[in-house]
């Protein structure tokens, strides 16, 4: 019995320890992301209102 319960201990620590894992990189590399996708952004729109002025 013992074992059995050592065993089904270090089973759900591992997927913890795997979740935190996939967490950790999923945050970074969305924070990467998100930098990127803003800067692209921001040279858009630069380049937009570069352009002649259209007037309404």
């Amino acid at each position: 019995m013992h074992h059995q319960r050592v065993l089904k201990d270090v089973l759900r620590l591992s997927r913890e320890n795997s979740n935190v894992i996939s967490f950790d990189v999923s945050v970074h590399e969305k924070r990467q992301v998100t930098k990127e996708c803003l800067t692209a952004l921001s040279a858009l729109l630069e380049a937009l209102d570069v352009g002649p002025k259209s007037v309404r």
